[in-house]
């Protein structure tokens, strides 16, 4: 029922889609601030960028916020690479390993669960 839904391609893409986004995670080691792929990785934050100033052409407003953004970005650019130099990879943010926690959760939290809603829809319920 609930299991036959969950393995399912469009589940599996969803278990696929939060593996990358914990496995994008980087920790910076002095604050202990994690960071999400789209603040650290350039490739990701230029994309974002390219993405928004297509978005916004036709706001002056707002191009006048980017151009400033911009000349923020431009001023320090040698910080902002010593901090993505900073930044590391926790062991529980590995793809393996955030691929075996949700398979986990699965077990632990998703069988019990529908094992609970089976039991109500056939009238019983274990205790």
């Amino acid at each position: 029922m609930i299991l036959k839904k969950i393995e399912s391609p469009q589940v599996t893409h969803f278990d696929y889609d939060l593996c990358q986004r914990i496995s994008g995670q980087r920790q910076h080691p002095d604050s202990g601030q994690v960071y999400q792929r789209n603040q650290w990785d350039p490739n990701t934050i230029e994309k974002h960028k390219k993405k928004k100033g297509q978005q916004e052409e036709d706001h002056e407003e707002e191009e006048e916020d980017e151009e400033l953004e911009e000349e923020q970005t431009e001023e320090d650019p040698l910080k902002e690479s010593e901090f993505l130099h900073q930044l590391v990879q926790r062991p529980e943010d590995f793809l393996e390993n955030a691929e075996k926690r949700v398979g986990k959760y699965k077990d632990i939290m998703l069988h019990p669960l529908e094992f609970e809603i089976y039991s109500m829809a056939m009238g019983t319920r274990h205790a």
